[in-house]
């Protein structure tokens, strides 16, 4: 309320402001072939899923103030934005994110070497990933998260048939990065896959934990509010 209207006028006036944290914010996003995976009866593929969510947490962070940077793509082909503010760099960052296309293996722990030594004082980082590879290297590669000065959500990203298998007689699973190639029967394995699966997802909660970094698992068929949400929700904790 602005009572010095008020005393001058007798008319009742509101005051309202737009707080900015002019921070960094770092998006990692993985541009593996895995992420290309849509299964059937999904409307779109894991790293379609993620380009959006990307591109509303950017949209956030730039409303607010922040500086935007990415960190995106493959082993051999990858992006390194430097966060940046203001309404080009924005731009910059979604044009990028439009023109990655899912392929080949995950960055390897050369770009990520180069990603952790040219990391700002102070960050927060969002790693959007289906976390299906190299879960042995994780806590290596997500060692900065282990500072007070940064601050780590990881979101995996997985269609909901990676988790279930498909509800059919045979199925040939065809590896996206690599050479495997393999017909199988669902029902056979879908007792020991989900076994599998369930102890993986407890692995990657438990490395999370280990470096410090937040975790949260998102499926295709979400509404990309469930991300936004864990994402301003630790922004809020942060401040």
């Amino acid at each position: 309320m602005d009572w010095k209207i008020f005393a001058k006028r007798r008319e009742l006036v509101t005051k309202t402001y737009q707080e900015s944290t002019n921070a960094n914010v770092i998006l990692v996003l993985d541009g593996s072939a895995s992420m290309g995976y849509q299964g059937e009866g999904s409307t779109c593929s894991k790293f379609r899923y993620a380009q959006m969510l990307a591109a509303c947490l950017s949209y956030l962070s730039y409303r607010q103030g922040d500086r935007v940077g990415l960190f995106g793509g493959s082993e051999n082909s990858f992006e390194w934005m430097f966060p940046s503010g203001g309404k080009e760099n924005f731009k910059r960052v979604l044009t990028c994110m439009a023109g990655m296309l899912p392929k080949g293996t995950d960055a390897g722990d050369g770009a990520w070497q180069k990603f952790k030594s040219k990391l700002p004082v102070q960050a927060t980082v969002v790693v959007i990933s289906d976390f299906l590879e190299n879960e042995e290297k994780l806590a290596q590669r997500l060692s900065f998260a282990q500072s007070s000065r940064y601050d780590c959500l990881c979101l995996q990203i997985l269609d909901p048939l990676e988790e279930t298998l498909p509800r059919a007689e045979a199925v040939r699973l065809t590896e996206l990065e690599g050479d495997l190639d393999l017909s199988v029967s669902p029902e056979l394995i879908r007792s020991d896959y989900q076994s599998k699966m369930n102890t993986h997802l407890e692995n990657l909660q438990s490395i999370m934990a280990e470096v410090g970094a937040e975790f949260c698992t998102l499926r295709t068929q979400q509404n990309l509010g469930h991300g936004l949400r864990k994402f301003l929700g630790m922004r809020g904790e942060a401040k």
